[in-house]
């Protein structure tokens, strides 16, 4: 009963990818829609951004086939820049598979100059579409541009569904990768006030006890087991990180 009920559900999800890829296709006047790849950017106040790539088959989801990007810190609050910067980097991958669709988050601008990038890489048989937030960012009142202006699609439409799930798929992955990225920048960064403590040093430290909490509670004989720490190194590592009132593990 397990298994035919697995198989029930997976047949009902791929038929809703199916329907909504179909009716998508009609809309867009293509034969058939086979691929889609969905990108979004994230950054943390200006710093640790990442550009994400999210890839639906036609059975939904193929998550193996998902990329992440860093985004050079110099660019990572200019949306525009970060967009082309990850598109420039994934399109270079598209030799041996390309999609047949392109989902960006954003409007005219980013729609535009992504075509550019395509034309520059001799792509411009993909199809680009742009998602923008409705006002005040409320569900169901996107709007879908194409080259040749607003696509009408009826928000309640499977098609609508689909590509408002790639939008919100591809936020997901950029926004949790930006915060992982975050997080294990702060590893380092808070070991970087303890006097005479080298990135290496730093490295073999987290890399032995896995996270800033473990190097709390260990002990001083402990940490004097890493390549370079003397009893006194080892006593202000423990002082710094005991004064941090949250720790990120």
């Amino acid at each position: 009963n397990n298994a035919a009920q697995i198989i029930k559900n997976h047949l009902s999800k791929k038929e809703k990818y199916a329907f909504a890829y179909q009716e998508l296709s009609e809309k867009l006047g293509i034969k058939k829609i086979k691929r889609v790849d969905a990108f979004d950017i994230s950054h943390q106040y200006m710093q640790q951004g990442v550009g994400s790539c999210v890839v639906f088959g036609e059975s939904g989801p193929s998550k193996k086939d998902y990329r992440l990007f860093n985004i050079p810190n110099d660019i990572a609050g200019n949306d525009v820049a970060s967009m082309e910067h990850l598109i420039s980097r994934r399109l270079k991958y598209y030799k041996s598979q390309r999609p047949d669709l392109i989902l960006i988050d954003g409007g005219r601008t980013q729609l535009n100059f992504t075509n550019r990038i395509l034309k520059k890489f001799d792509m411009e048989g993909i199809i680009v579409l742009g998602i923008a937030k409705g006002k005040g960012r409320v569900r169901a009142t996107e709007t879908i541009y194409t080259n040749k202006g607003v696509l009408e699609i009826d928000p309640h439409s499977e098609s609508f569904k689909l590509l408002n799930e790639l939008r919100d798929e591809s936020h997901r992955f950029a926004i949790a990768a930006s915060r992982r990225k975050k997080r294990n920048s702060n590893k380092y960064s808070m070991l970087d006030s303890v006097k005479g403590l080298g990135p290496i040093t730093k490295k073999a430290l987290l890399k032995k006890f896995k996270s800033l909490k473990a190097i709390k509670v260990a002990s001083k004989e402990d940490l004097m087991t890493i390549k370079n720490i003397n009893e006194t190194m080892a006593l202000e590592i423990k002082q710094k990180l005991w004064l941090l009132k949250y720790l990120t593990s």
